[in-house]
């Protein structure tokens, strides 16, 4: 219920389209993502307990500590929408989508991060590159990944 209360004070304080919770499109979205950026099905996906092993062409672009991960989420542009795709998520979900920009992108990423073991994408809309990140909260680690779906794949 937590997490529930919490989304949708984030609805009234980012109306459409500053963010959208895809809960509805959330596994069509989720089959395209996995389509471009994995060498999985739905099934093997969602059974894999690393999906960062899935990934093509999957290259670490920053070993960093937790503090300066949440600083790299701020510098994401301020006007654009992304896909926020949360793993293993703390309301039981196996994942969420939502569709939105930085700031509540930003929220969305302290609500989940109660989790020791954090995992999300930020994923293009145009689905051209996609940035995994894997926290392990006890070593105050964070990993970046990053995957392009072409060489037109934006250069993070």
């Amino acid at each position: 219920m937590y997490w529930q209360e919490k989304l949708d004070i984030i609805k009234k304080k980012y109306p459409s389209p500053v963010f959208r919770d895809m809960f509805r499109a959330g596994g069509d979205i989720v089959e395209k993502i996995i389509h471009k950026f994995h060498n999985a099905t739905y099934q093997t996906f969602t059974q894999s307990d690393n999906p960062k092993d899935l990934l093509k062409s999957c290259e670490l672009v920053k070993e960093t500590c937790i503090l300066d991960l949440e600083n790299y989420l701020y510098q994401l542009e301020d006007n654009v929408n992304y896909w926020f795709f949360l793993l293993d998520t703390p309301m039981g979900n196996r994942f969420q989508v939502y569709d939105c920009r930085k700031a509540p992108l930003i929220e969305l990423y302290y609500l989940a991060s109660v989790q020791d073991n954090m995992k999300f994408y930020i994923v293009d809309k145009k689905y051209e590159w996609l940035l995994f990140f894997e926290l392990d909260r006890k070593e105050n680690t964070a990993y970046i990944y990053q995957s392009k779906a072409n060489e037109n794949g934006k250069k993070i």
